[in-house]
């Protein structure tokens, strides 16, 4: 009994190998054919800083705030690039501005009242640019137009907190934004 059923199993396979089989083909065959075209832009992504991030004069012992969204004393900077290339965009920020010894802390965390202190748009619109906190990467990409509408901008806003005994004098402090193609 047992070779009839290993039998029947080798004719199962046998058929099933048969029932894949291909049919034959008949009549003509058939091609067809696509071009692969690559377009290359070697545009360099040049960045520019349009306005400097300014809190004008301040009060000793009053934090004071810059939004980014409304305010024109934010920072702003301009992207130009390959068009619809992404880009990552990322800031060395300060945490105190200085005036000879003395400094004074600074912040670019999220404000209650002011909000996000990053804010980024594809075209020159302030008002409607999105949020984003500048702390962390922003991944975007450049605008789709021709020249010179291949932008993107960022505004930067921040806030600095005076001591109730805070010297007098114009601090500074440096806030660098490096941007690079991601290759997407």
């Amino acid at each position: 009994m047992l070779p009839q059923a290993g039998f029947g199993l080798l004719a199962l396979s046998a058929m099933v190998a048969g029932a894949v089989r291909p049919a034959s083909a008949q009549g003509s065959a058939s091609t067809a054919s696509i071009q692969a075209t690559v377009l290359i832009d070697n545009t360099a992504l040049i960045a520019a800083p349009l306005n400097d991030l300014d809190f004008g004069v301040v009060i000793p012992g009053t934090p004071t705030s810059v939004n980014p969204k409304t305010s024109a004393f934010a920072g702003k900077y301009v992207l130009h690039g390959t068009r619809n290339a992404e880009i990552q965009i990322g800031f060395v920020l300060p945490s105190v501005l200085r005036v000879g010894p003395w400094t004074m802390p600074i912040s670019f965390a999220d404000d209650p009242v002011a909000g996000r202190m990053g804010c980024h748009r594809n075209q020159d619109q302030q008002n409607n640019c999105t949020r984003y906190t500048p702390t962390g990467p922003l991944v975007v990409r450049i605008r789709n137009g021709p020249p010179p509408q291949n932008t993107f901008y960022v505004w930067i806003g921040g806030t600095v907190s005076p001591a109730v005994g805070q010297q007098p004098g114009i601090y500074l402090g440096t806030v660098t934004m490096s941007a690079v193609y991601t290759g997407n």
